[in-house]
């Protein structure tokens, strides 16, 4: 234990002196490139040095006047290249200046590396001492160590789980409170807009039905959401104005009325949604064998008063598809799976809509 402070200790001496090191080591960098450009510089500006005396008199070489106009620009010369001298001797003495600010620099790294060397000697000599010991104790205790810092590590995990933990919470609180304002804000617009789709869905569904075979006409079917009840996520029931009373599902009695019912909700879902401009739900809907309500065994079909009902029931599909398709520019997709290919001679024009046929050994599944 005690070797293992002693290392945690090295290794926070270490880190400032390496550091100081690096610091160094890039401030040497630059004292470097800035003399690189000072000779630049200092040879560009012997390269435009003149050697030539300046002449008091400047004259014309044919008619040996003297000309003053030559006399001032060759004073400017003059003037230019005594600022060459200068800044070439200001470069030199900048050039030694770098000089000893660099040795200085090395200097101090020497005395950096030797420290460092120092401690990391020490930190290496007592890092072999703690793998021997660790490999020459018995099985126990390095089972004990082992778990300590299994133990650690886990501490550390936990708590920075409960840190990630209460900034998500955070995140999601402040989420929730401005849903919250959102819904508030909005709550007078959502109940209209419920109970006008509820409205138009009851309109739609109560018309289907009341073409359709249904004994307690006429119809007055209310569809009511309850998205606080997972256990009843919605009611359907006929309501009697006179009475106030409601019949639920469970006490409308024949299959037919359940037939009947289902049909005209879905198709009003349908409707409602295939309606909308730029609504999220698909323009489709699947039935599977309305007709099962109807057929049974040893009945006479082209006689039966049932396969009028069930021509009624595609009739009805086929007549919203239609208004859909007025409205909208677009027809809505309804498949239904069933035994209806022999309804008789009435209803031949069903075959156009039929798709497939799964009989003789072609099955659906």
């Amino acid at each position: 234990d005690q070797l293992t402070q002693r290392q945690s200790i090295l290794v926070e001496q270490l880190k400032p002196l390496r550091r100081d090191k690096m610091k160094i080591s890039k401030e040497i960098e630059i004292l470097k490139e800035a003399q690189k450009e000072g000779v630049s510089i200092s040879k560009w500006l012997n390269s435009v040095k003149r050697n030539e005396t300046l002449n008091d008199k400047n004259i014309c070489p044919i008619c040996h006047t003297p000309n003053a106009e030559l006399n001032e620009i060759a004073y400017k010369i003059y003037e230019a290249e005594k600022w060459i001298e200068s800044e070439l001797e200001a470069i030199s003495n900048t050039d030694y200046s770098f000089d000893k600010e660099i040795e200085k620099y090395k200097q101090e790294i020497e005395i950096l590396n030797i420290e460092i060397t120092r401690l990391q000697s020490e930190f290496d000599i007592n890092q072999e001492l703690i793998n021997q010991v660790i490999k020459e104790k018995p099985i126990e205790e390095s089972i004990f160590y082992a778990q300590r810092r299994v133990i650690a590590e886990a501490n550390y995990l936990i708590e920075k789980r409960k840190q990630t933990i209460a900034n998500d919470l955070a995140l999601l609180s402040d989420r929730v409170d401005k849903l919250n304002n959102l819904v508030s804000n909005n709550n007078k617009n959502i109940s209209e807009n419920y109970q006008n789709a509820k409205d138009e869905i009851e309109a739609i569904m109560n018309f289907i039905v009341s073409e359709l075979y249904f004994e307690h006409q006429p119809p007055n079917l209310k569809f009511e959401l309850n998205p606080s009840n997972t256990n009843d996520a919605y009611k359907l029931y006929q309501y009697n104005n006179e009475e106030k009373d409601k019949m639920y599902m469970s006490q409308m009695g024949s299959a037919s009325n359940y037939l009947a019912c289902h049909i005209g909700l879905f198709v009003s879902f349908l409707c409602y949604f295939s309606l909308r401009d730029n609504s999220k739900v698909p323009s489709m809907l699947f039935l599977d064998q309305p007709s099962q309500t109807y057929f049974t065994s040893g009945k006479k079909l082209e006689e039966d008063v049932d396969i009028a009902r069930v021509k009624k029931i595609y009739d009805t599909l086929i007549e919203w598809i239609s208004y859909i398709s007025a409205k909208k520019g677009f027809e809505p997709q309804i498949i239904v799976s069933d035994h209806i290919e022999h309804l008789g001679k009435n209803t031949e024009y069903l075959k156009k809509y039929f798709r497939a046929n799964w009989r003789n050994g072609n099955g659906f599944i």
